[in-house]
């Protein structure tokens, strides 16, 4: 198995992971815009409501904290691959940091363009690099 699809398969495991809190909060703002939404008073409350800043969040801390704490994602860790920095040895607190901002700005914001950018950039630039590990100075490698 090549280490692009071992990485686009590692990324499809850990958005499951985080969709699945994702759709009960998603049903939960659902509710509460509604009956928000029904009370004038209360209606300039429902930006707080919205799933794309919440998604940013619960996809950061998951990639950050999993970097952190197990230098990986269950993702990453399922399809036996691994970051490190340029020289091979793991990311400085700063590059994880700089890393799980820029993949929550992938899953989130950006989007499908963004995975369609960044495919291109890995099968031109070599498996190893994406947007985000080109500017943080990381690599994908397999373990």
């Amino acid at each position: 198995m090549t280490l692009t699809l071992r990485r686009a398969l590692g990324f499809i495991i850990d958005s499951m992971i985080v969709w699945i809190p994702l759709s009960i909060i998603a049903l939960v703002f659902f509710i509460t815009r509604t009956v928000i939404s029904w009370i004038p008073v209360l209606n300039w409350f429902t930006f707080l409501f919205s799933l794309s800043w919440i998604s940013f969040v619960v996809f950061f801390l998951y990639d950050f904290l999993s970097m952190m704490v197990f230098n990986s994602t269950i993702g990453k860790t399922a399809m036996l691959v691994r970051v490190v920095n340029d020289q091979g040895f793991p990311l400085s607190f700063g590059q994880k940091l700089i890393r799980s901002i820029l993949r929550s700005l992938q899953f989130t914001i950006v989007g499908h363009a963004f995975l369609l950018i960044n495919l291109g950039i890995v099968v031109l630039r070599g498996e190893q690099y994406s947007i985000h590990d080109l500017l943080v100075g990381s690599q994908v490698w397999r373990k």
